[in-house]
């Protein structure tokens, strides 16, 4: 007995795994709110907590954690590139309601990082909306409740 399979049944399998977003197969949990998020998202940020690296969904999350662990040093991750930087030297677009469109995920306040101020500004421009501020203390600061 053999096995065939048509070529009319390996089209849709293969529509249907493209359909499917890569960021959307390798999922995280956030040790602070539980919540499962990409690995890949653009408004995460990365910590050091009791001498463990973290991976936190959202700035919401980093803030909680960097009251509990103030001396913790956080990365964030670089809209444009998607690669880890300082978050103390990052610029960060924030209240942009705008953003939203461009985000596979997200967790108010909407904040994305970027390398450089000019990057930043730029985004903002384009966008129509949202302010710079440059640093972890500044974002904290900008955003505190």
């Amino acid at each position: 007995m053999t096995l065939s399979i048509s070529r009319g049944f390996l089209l849709p399998l293969f529509l249907l795994f493209l359909a499917v977003p890569a960021w959307a197969l390798t999922k995280v949990e956030c040790p602070v709110c539980g919540m499962q998020f990409s690995d890949k998202a653009k408004t995460s940020f990365f910590a050091t907590h009791d001498g463990k690296p973290v991976h936190l969904c959202s700035f919401a999350c980093a803030a909680k954690l960097a009251d509990r662990d103030p001396k913790a040093p956080f990365t964030a991750v670089d809209f444009a590139s998607g690669k880890s930087l300082p978050a103390d030297s990052a610029y960060f677009l924030i209240r942009s309601k705008k953003l939203l469109k461009e985000l596979e995920f997200d967790m108010p306040p909407s904040v994305v990082a970027f390398t450089d101020e000019k990057a930043a500004k730029e985004k903002a421009k384009s966008l129509g909306d949202g302010e710079i501020v440059q640093g972890w203390p500044a974002l904290k600061k900008a955003l505190a409740p």
